[in-house]
């Protein structure tokens, strides 16, 4: 069951037309974004994370700012059941009413998907792959901290989540001048440790890592702590470790889950602005957070850095037909460098094992945009994980020409003549938790 903190009443206040029906406005190539100009009627009182009500800290008048280019994308939208008698069902990822229904998952013809058209990012281009990147690194931090990355006076409101007492979901909420494009920013994983502003996340990102990139919440060896009660018996006779799969799937509806928050959150921002075009950004578990919600309502989603999320994805029945990939609204853009990206910060003597983090998921879902430093630029794989960070992936891979540092000659390196990697898929046989037995009607499915 869905915690007592999500609001139902919130979600069920927004016409499933207006979710599922959001056609993008006759716009320029290139959408310049300014301060946000909020509507004069009131809030929800939302449940955590919270959306601030102070003002913009620029003013409506700042200058010219940046630009992302944009192109035309189609996507696929699950067909809202044409029954529904209006409440919002939960059961196994069933969220009906919202445009998402569970019994067309991973079924390649069947005519319960629509194809939409929408406006999208246009990942071609290099500059537009930086601006999201750094709105996605602007997640961690508040104007005027030291990792605040200035976009040319790029202006936001609706900072969520930094209240002294808020311990979760957290991120800002960035417009362009008409509030026809917004685009909201979901911040990644933070260590324990002390917080420039707002309460520490470290406990409730950790929590969410172990629900979403583990086979079985978060259990490593037989004195992990497990964050859900699903873990069944252990390898007895060298046979493979068992799992409730029912169990994992419903502890992503906890009252913990930043999945949930999520969609609480968008429904929050829906109300608020009814006709917008929502895009999302997010790096790592920001990256995989945003990427579940545009999956859930069919919005254009660029992640940076984020572990391989199909485990979660199918978990979550989000999953899309698989001769239809291109489709997908999700964007994973990550380098072959970053261990946690790549999926190898494995086992209880990985720096994330170490951590307290069972990060086990090999395979991501959606398109992908690869940096391949290491095949074609020598790097080694990260260990450390150092160039996972935003920052580092800003300044040493995003910002670079893809063609730079790479050689023709006995190193058989090619070279790419493009700004930006072409969009490519995860490869067919990719699979997780091989070493796992999953018990429950689902587990097929891992």
């Amino acid at each position: 069951m869905l915690p007592p903190s999500f609001s139902f009443f919130a979600l069920l206040l927004i016409p499933p037309i207006a979710l599922a029906s959001l056609s993008p406005s006759d716009i320029n190539p290139f959408t310049t974004f300014h301060p946000i100009q909020k509507h004069h009627h009131s809030i929800l009182h939302p449940p955590s994370p919270k959306l601030s009500n102070s003002s913009s800290i620029f003013s409506a008048s700042s200058p010219l700012a940046f630009q992302l280019k944009t192109t035309r994308k189609t996507v696929l939208r699950r067909r809202a059941e044409t029954g529904s008698s209006g409440l919002l069902l939960q059961g196994g990822g069933a969220w009906s009413n919202l445009g998402w229904d569970s019994a067309s998952t991973s079924k390649e013809d069947d005519d319960r998907w629509d194809e939409i058209e929408v406006e999208a990012p246009d990942l071609t281009d290099k500059q537009t792959v930086l601006n999201l990147a750094r709105m996605a690194n602007d997640a961690y931090a508040t104007p005027g901290e030291s990792r605040w990355m200035e976009l040319d006076k790029f202006n936001l409101t609706l900072p969520f989540g930094w209240g002294e007492e808020d311990a979760g979901l957290r991120g800002h909420v960035f417009a362009d001048s008409t509030n026809s494009t917004l685009v909201v920013s979901f911040k990644g994983t933070s260590l324990d440790g002390p917080v420039p502003k707002g309460g520490s996340t470290a406990k409730l990102d950790r929590i969410n890592d172990n629900k979403l990139f583990s086979c079985c919440c978060g259990h490593l060896n037989p004195t992990s702590p497990n964050v859900c009660p699903c873990f069944v018996g252990g390898r007895i006779n060298k046979e493979k470790k068992i799992c409730d799969s029912s169990c994992v799937e419903m502890s992503l509806y906890d009252e913990d889950s930043y999945y949930v928050a999520a969609i609480s959150l968008y429904a929050q921002i829906r109300l608020l602005y009814p006709h917008a075009q929502i895009w999302l950004v997010g790096h790592s578990l920001g990256g995989v957070i945003s990427a579940l919600l545009g999956l859930t309502f069919s919005l254009p989603t660029v992640s940076f850095e984020a572990p391989p999320d199909r485990l979660a994805v199918r978990r979550l029945r989000l999953d899309m037909p698989p001769g239809r990939r291109a489709m997908n609204p999700v964007t994973h853009i990550y380098h072959t460098g970053d261990v946690m990206a790549v999926g190898k910060c494995r086992g209880v003597l990985s720096l994330c094992g170490r951590g307290g983090y069972a990060m086990e998921s090999e395979c991501h879902e959606g398109n992908l945009i690869v940096y391949e430093t290491v095949e074609k630029w020598g790097w080694n794989v990260d260990l450390t994980g150092r160039s996972h960070t935003i920052q580092y992936a800003i300044d040493n891979v995003y910002s670079l020409d893809w063609n730079d540092g790479e050689k023709e000659g006995p190193e058989g390196r090619g070279r790419d003549w493009t700004d930006v990697p072409p969009s490519t898929f995860e490869k067919e046989d990719c699979s997780d938790c091989g070493d796992w037995t999953f018990l429950g009607q689902e587990a097929g499915r891992f």
